[in-house]
């Protein structure tokens, strides 16, 4: 298993990774920083404790909306699955109704 040095917020932290886990860690690193940058903008006078429960809570809603538009388009999915399904039924209907039809004819 790996390592990586990270720093956030002016704290060095070194994360056990996996292979391959490196570049995902990275963005994280850089996604938590963006966003910590971005706050502490807005509340220059946020310690550093108050700045990352602000940045942790500002994650947490946009990774809740991702969740929640995700699931609301497997719900499309489901819906077109649906429906895909009883269009290919009725068709598959039509044919044996017609071919019974084309017998009796």
């Amino acid at each position: 298993m790996g390592k990586i040095d990270v720093q956030v917020g002016g704290k060095r932290y070194e994360l056990p990774c996996a292979p391959g886990e490196e570049r995902l860690l990275r963005e994280a690193k850089a996604m938590i920083e963006e966003e910590a940058q971005t706050l502490r903008s807005l509340h220059p006078k946020a310690s550093d404790n108050q700045l990352m429960f602000l940045t942790s809570i500002s994650l947490a809603d946009l990774a809740l909306a991702v969740k929640a538009e995700l699931r609301a388009e497997q719900n499309r999915v489901r819906s077109l699955e649906i429906a895909l399904r009883s269009l290919r039924e009725a068709r598959a209907g039509q044919g044996a109704g017609q071919g019974v039809g084309r017998k009796g004819a």
